[in-house]
């Protein structure tokens, strides 16, 4: 969980008020530093300090970011962009304790595919990621309604979104196979699953290209992921801060 958690901050931090990119033959990079209190769900598991790395560059229409992977910016225009790319998401971070003995859970590389569009008032944004390394074969999604207003010299943004994870997805982070079954804990799987989230996040912009974010996000795993043995609660809330800078 740790290091995955830290890949959605990074993801969090970095504006996306701007849609049209205009690509040209100059690497941009934006690089920084953040730190994210996150509570946690898994069975002896303390909440967390953790912090984080901000490290991107784009030539192009190519983006190479630490934590994200690579991205192809197949479409950009004033209100829609759509990107393409190759990541990774990190194995869970489960506890060190008895319960999860025996539980070996590898990271996966993953095909993944975005769009974002931005209405008058609002904004919609999607991602659709399939494991293409066969460690648990399983698909992940996300859509999420925003809107962005300025306040003063800050940013201001609110997103509301659900995240999608099918039951191969789902099992690989919350599930017990049979053959992984033990007098502690009993083979179990949550199947398709769907968490409802929230994010808000504040920016405060330097005339230098230096940025200052706080960032707060709050997810309700459902039912059937807290009917799971390994886990213990269904809230999970991280507030957070970052700087970063780009040039």
């Amino acid at each position: 969980m740790k290091i995955s958690f830290i890949s959605g901050c990074a993801a969090m931090v970095l504006p996306s008020l701007s849609v049209a990119q205009t690509a040209n033959e100059e690497i941009t990079l934006t690089y920084g530093a953040g730190i994210v209190g996150t509570s946690s769900y898994y069975v002896g598991q303390d909440d967390e300090l953790l912090p984080f790395p901000i490290l991107t560059a784009t030539y192009g229409n190519w983006t190479a970011d630490v934590t994200r992977g690579v991205r192809y910016t197949a479409l950009s225009t004033d209100r829609t962009r759509l990107a393409v790319g190759l990541g990774y998401n990190f194995a869970p971070d489960m506890p060190n304790a008895a319960l999860f003995d025996g539980l070996d859970r590898d990271g996966n590389a993953e095909l993944v595919a975005s769009v974002y569009h931005r209405f008058d008032q609002f904004d919609v944004g999607a991602e659709l990621g399939a494991d293409v390394s066969s460690v648990h074969d399983g698909v992940r999604a996300d859509v999420s309604v925003g809107r962005s207003v300025s306040v003063g010299l800050f940013q201001i943004e609110g997103r509301l979104g659900v995240e999608y994870l099918d039951a191969n997805f789902a099992a690989h982070l919350f599930g017990v196979g049979e053959n992984e079954a033990t007098s502690a804990r009993a083979a179990y799987s949550p199947g398709e699953t769907w968490t409802p989230h929230i994010e808000l996040s504040a920016a405060l912009p330097f005339e230098n290209g230096t940025t200052l974010v706080g960032f707060f996000e709050y997810r309700r795993l459902p039912g059937a992921v807290g009917d799971s043995p390994l886990v213990a609660e269904r809230d999970q809330t991280s507030v957070g801060i970052s700087f970063m800078r780009s040039f």
